[in-house]
C-alpha cells in the first residue's frame, strides 16, 4: 500500500530565508538530522539535475538500527524541481543492502507565506513500509523544529 507522511510548522521567517536554509549545505546539516542525529554531506549540487548524499549518524541512541549500517543512514537525494522561495521537489533513496529501505520516496518541501512568517510543509510520498509511520512523523517534526529554531534564532 502506498503511504504518504507529512508535517508542517509555522516559522517566523521570510520565504527567501526559508528557501535559503533548505538549499545551503552548511545549514542543511544543522537542521535536517532528526532528533540527536548528526550529519555530514559527501557532495552537494543545488540544481536540477543535482542533489546530495547525506550520512546521518545515530550516535548513542539505544534501540535504533540504521538503514545503511548499524549506526547510520546514508541517503541519496536528487533535486527534481526547484522553485525559488516556494517549493523543492526531491527523490530520496536510502543506501542499504536491505531492499525494504531502497524504495524511492518523493519528498516535497513547500514554503507558503502566511501572516507573520511562513508555513513550511514537508510531504513524503511512497514511504517504504519498513519505515515506521511513528518514527517518520517524529523525525519530520523534529527536523522542522530544528529548522524553525535556526531561522528564528
Amino acid at each position: 500500500m502506498e503511504r504518504t507522511d507529512g508535517a508542517a510548522r509555522f516559522v517566523n521567517a521570510t520565504p527567501a530565508a526559508a528557501y535559503h536554509a533548505l538549499l545551503d549545505p552548511e545549514l542543511l546539516v544543522q537542521w535536517m538530522p532528526p532528533g540527536e542525529m548528526t550529519a555530514v554531506l559527501e557532495h552537494f549540487l543545488p540544481q536540477v539535475p543535482g542533489g546530495y548524499r547525506m550520512v546521518l549518524h545515530y550516535g548513542d541512541r539505544m534501540g535504533q538500527q540504521g538503514k545503511s549500517a548499524p549506526d547510520r543512514d546514508i541517503v541519496d537525494v536528487q533535486f527534481r524541481e526547484l522553485v525559488p522561495n516556494c517549493w523543492i521537489g526531491t527523490a530520496v533513496r536510502f543506501v542499504s543492502e536491505r531492499q525494504e529501505f531502497r524504495e524511492e520516496m518523493e519528498m516535497i518541501w513547500e514554503i507558503r507565506e502566511v501572516e507573520g512568517g511562513v508555513e513550511i510543509r514537508v510531504t513524503a510520498q511512497h514511504v517504504p513500509e519498513a519505515i515506521s509511520r511513528e518514527d517518520h512523523l517524529a523525525g519530520m517534526t523534529s527536523t522542522l523544529a530544528k529548522l524553525a529554531n535556526l531561522l528564528e534564532g
